[in-house]
């Protein structure tokens, strides 16, 4: 048999068969130790420093191999179930071998669950919620989203189990809220970054990683097609060099951007606004190393990489460091604030029809010139918001417009702290703004405040959380 040797029994004088040891304990003392029906040590046989991301655990439920599971309190007893996004089971660990309801299983936390099938390499999984136990490349909409691992062959997670995300029930009750997702690339904390995090707007709470920008860059710009769901950022500053790629991502999926194509030109400290899921989006102004830039381009958002920027048109002055938003399928880009060509602050507020390439045309004026400013909107309930920036001195200014009503904005509201070189997106008609890192009188912060856009005047923001890595001079957008 392949689990016995032969040993010398002393006293008898003869060889005697003795049966090797497959499992641990003190019954297994003094045995040779023999692999398992799978071929590999089974876990009870190394010493508890070398298992400390394995427990033995009874089953409350049948299992099979690879269900990811969660452990909870049975009346006083630890015991694992089938982990399930939508009934808020979040995963802690897998099984690798089945097991039958009030039977011990080796609970894993981390390495490779090897009893998969069908995935995708190299594409990220979060634990499903429709199949109990099982993951899905596609984050749920309710209950709990929460990152499961990347597959790096068809059978196999390399899981990394992050905390999960409760997203609830969404305003309508059975879904939740549209741009939920809100995504911060780029920046410069000690040095500039390649990070992209994401939080759930509708909830607050600290941000979570996302994954990684091809590059890493600061003074870039960032804009999407909604609900539509892919993100882009672009161009920037690397400190070696400017910048003219663009990346994208899919916002509701966590993972490393990819290269989308080119801007006209490498620049950095531009602004990108869109028309949601009519997919079109615009950056506009900048600075290219010599000289402060009023031309707007844009892309096809959705379009298949490789893409080039085509030339939409010139902003009413040149400028960098400004900011822009836009009333979603409505149709209108707004860009403000930002620092001119004649070396001055400026409070110039320009529009555009984003589905008709030409010049911008003035809207109006700021409640205070500032450069280094964030903007987002409601989407197409109208309200556009500016906030922070600098004039000077770190500003905490927050005013508002009503995007389709070209006039001088109004005082909104003003921040938690001044700070500028900050970034803001939203989650559309649901409601909600955030504004993310930035340049305090203090330092560089990763603090995120948030406001409700159309809440009546005069608001003051309240703590959302923070970002996973302090930084500015960063960019984000949603898929609202």
């Amino acid at each position: 048999m392949a689990d016995e040797y032969l040993v010398f029994d002393r006293d008898k004088k003869m060889l005697a068969v003795k049966k090797a040891a497959t499992t641990g304990g003190t019954s297994a003392a003094n045995r040779l130790v023999a692999l398992s029906s799978d071929g590999k040590l089974h876990s009870s046989l190394f010493p508890e420093s070398a298992s400390q991301y394995t427990i033995n655990l009874p089953a409350y439920e049948d299992l099979s191999p690879g269900d990811f599971v969660n452990i909870f309190d049975d009346s006083g007893t630890a015991k694992v179930r089938k982990a399930d996004a939508s009934t808020s089971k979040p995963a802690h660990g897998y099984v690798l071998s089945d097991a039958t309801a009030g039977s011990n299983v080796t609970v894993y936390f981390d390495g490779h669950n090897t009893q998969l099938t069908n995935l995708t390499p190299g594409k990220y999984y979060f634990l499903s919620d429709t199949t109990p136990g099982g993951v899905t490349d596609a984050p749920p909409s309710a209950g709990i989203s929460q990152k499961i691992g990347v597959a790096i062959n068809s059978t196999t997670i390399d899981v990394e189990i992050s905390a999960p995300i409760d997203l609830g029930s969404g305003g309508d009750g059975g879904s939740p809220a549209a741009g939920c997702y809100g995504v911060f690339g780029g920046g410069e904390g000690a040095s500039v970054t390649n990070v992209i995090d994401y939080v759930v707007i509708s909830n607050t709470g600290n941000a979570s990683d996302f994954g990684d920008l091809v590059t890493g860059r600061k003074g870039l710009a960032a804009t999407s097609n909604g609900t539509n769901d892919r993100g882009l950022f672009g161009g920037g500053n690397n400190e070696s060099s400017l910048l003219n790629t663009i990346e994208y991502v899919t916002i509701s999926s966590p993972g490393n951007a990819a290269s989308f194509g080119y801007l006209g030109a490498e620049k950095e400290a531009l602004a990108a606004t869109s028309n949601g899921t009519n997919d079109r989006g615009i950056f506009g102004g900048g600075y290219d190393g010599s000289n402060r830039l009023r031309v707007t381009e844009y892309v096809t958002i959705s379009s298949t990489p490789t893409v080039n920027a085509t030339t939409f048109g010139n902003l009413t002055e040149a400028r960098q460091t400004l900011a822009a938003t836009s009333n979603g399928t409505n149709d209108r880009g707004i860009f403000g604030g930002g620092f001119n060509a004649a070396d001055e602050i400026t409070n110039t507020i320009d529009y555009v029809t984003i589905s008709s390439p030409s010049n911008a045309t003035n809207f109006g004026d700021l409640t205070v010139s500032r450069y280094w400013l964030a903007a987002t909107s409601n989407g197409t309930d109208d309200r556009g918001i500016f906030g922070g920036g600098h004039n000077g001195n770190p500003d905490n200014t927050i005013d508002y417009v009503t995007i389709s009503s070209p006039s001088n904005a109004s005082d909104f509201g003003d921040l938690s702290a001044a700070r500028y070189a900050l970034a803001a997106t939203s989650n559309g008609i649901d409601n909600r703004g955030v504004f993310g890192g930035g340049n305090t009188t203090e330092g560089i912060v990763g603090t995120i405040d948030y406001v409700t856009i159309s809440s009546a005047p005069t608001v003051t923001a309240s703590y959302f959380g923070d970002l996973t890595t302090a930084r500015r001079n960063l960019a984000a957008t949603s898929n609202a």
